[in-house]
């Protein structure tokens, strides 16, 4: 069993502590909501084994994202599992999983829910589906919402839109008495390899932001020999992981004390996850050389047949031929060649990222509470109601950027269009 040196920060009521771990056994499935360390090896290595089959890759909820994270990042914060366990052959395989918080109330929904535990570096919500048993699987989540004494409702983030969790969602939602209320919508850049020949990168990236990439090539071309390189499995090693830490702490983030090496912690998480994921073969790196020094550096990750950037480093010394951004060109010249087979590859980025000059195709996440009709559909209309009245009186603010990896990737304005 594993320890990480704190106690859990357990749900209070009235002055008591609340003990809301339960099992519930339906026709086939075992639902569980347990406290994170509570896992075991075995257990860990049983949610590794889903993340393969997932309807939908989520590397902010694997194992080797959220073990690193919970030792690392939050401290005196410790997620709940909910996990889905198939009964019927005997193995006891994770059929579902994820790690949520419990809070009591929150302005989104005021009444105990579970929400998605999140950290800066997570760029997605949501729970891991085997998508050869999404159905039933969604279903026996839905009776165990139902039936949870403490939980009234279940906070599902980021879910994409048109996809087959949404169609299972949607569908469990009609047939079981429950409700999905949205809250929120964003639109998410995204790239998908197959597409990515020189045609559609023709037509679909303007003529000015290909002609800029092509003077910066020149310009850093005439300092040395300049090279893109991709890296991953055993290349991933400690020496690239060191020199993308260093490019990522000179740029503006660690001006602002964001970046990965200004908090030793979050250092440790990065060193910790990549080689979680490297063991797999799940990490690879991007860099952009001009002779043996390495001037941008993107780490990536991949979960499922899904892949998504991480974070971005780059040196500000040439930040006048923005090295990041044409890292990022480069690699969508070489994508189809070197991951045919995945589906797509997610930014991570907010609405209005330079990202979307560069990678042309889109997605939608939704965002809602997944809970009883009786409860949630009235509270999502008040909540609604609310929100209307403070938007007419112009009292709704606008929400910050989160940082993701593709936020900024240069010291300056972009010059893709100049």
């Amino acid at each position: 069993m594993l320890e990480w040196g704190r106690k859990r920060s357990d749900p209070i009521f009235r002055g008591k502590i609340i003990d809301i771990s339960c099992d519930h056994q339906y026709e086939g499935f075992k639902v569980s909501l347990r406290p994170f360390e509570e896992m075991d090896e075995e257990t860990f290595r049983k949610w590794k084994d889903l993340e393969w089959r997932a309807t939908t890759g989520n590397p902010y909820q694997s194992p080797d994202f959220l073990r690193p994270a919970v030792k690392y990042l939050r401290p005196g914060v410790s997620p709940y599992v909910l996990m889905i366990r198939e009964t019927a052959s005997g193995t006891g395989g994770v059929m579902g999983a994820a790690a949520f918080e419990y809070s009591m109330c929150t302005k989104r929904f005021p009444l105990p829910h579970l929400s998605a535990y999140r950290t800066e570096h997570s760029f997605l919500g949501g729970m891991l589906i085997d998508r050869h048993h999404a159905e039933k699987t969604v279903e026996a989540l839905f009776r165990f919402l139902r039936d949870c004494r403490y939980v009234f409702g279940l906070d599902w983030e980021d879910q994409i839109k048109g996809s087959g969790m949404e169609h299972w969602i949607l569908g469990e939602t009609g047939r079981s008495g429950m409700a999905f209320g949205r809250y929120e919508s964003k639109r998410r850049a995204i790239l998908i390899p197959h597409k990515m020949d020189s045609e559609y990168i023709e037509s679909s990236i303007s003529k000015k932001f290909r002609k800029s990439m092509r003077r910066n090539r020149n310009r850093l071309t005439k300092t040395g020999s300049l090279r893109w390189v991709l890296l991953s499995g055993k290349e991933v090693d400690e020496n690239v992981v060191d020199r993308f830490l260093r490019l990522e702490h000179m740029g503006w983030k660690g001006v602002e004390g964001t970046s990965l090496l200004s908090d030793r912690n979050h250092e440790r998480f990065f060193r910790e996850m990549i080689r979680n994921f490297s063991r797999d073969g799940r990490a690879f790196f991007t860099e952009l050389r001009i002779g043996d020094d390495v001037i941008s550096s993107t780490s990536n990750l991949i979960s499922s047949s899904m892949g998504y950037g991480f974070k971005i480093g780059w040196n500000p010394g040439y930040a006048e031929s923005s090295p990041g951004i044409l890292n990022e060109f480069e690699f969508l010249k070489e994508v189809s060649r070197l991951f045919p087979g995945l589906e797509y590859l997610d930014s991570g980025a907010e609405e209005g990222s330079y990202i979307e000059k560069l990678w042309p195709d889109s997605y939608v996440l939704e965002s809602g509470f997944i809970g009883k009709k009786k409860i949630v559909a009235p509270v999502m209309n008040l909540i609604g109601k609310i929100q209307g009245v403070k938007r007419r009186l112009g009292l709704g603010a606008n929400r910050a950027a989160e940082s993701g990896r593709l936020e900024r990737a240069e010291g300056e304005a972009p010059c893709s269009d100049d």
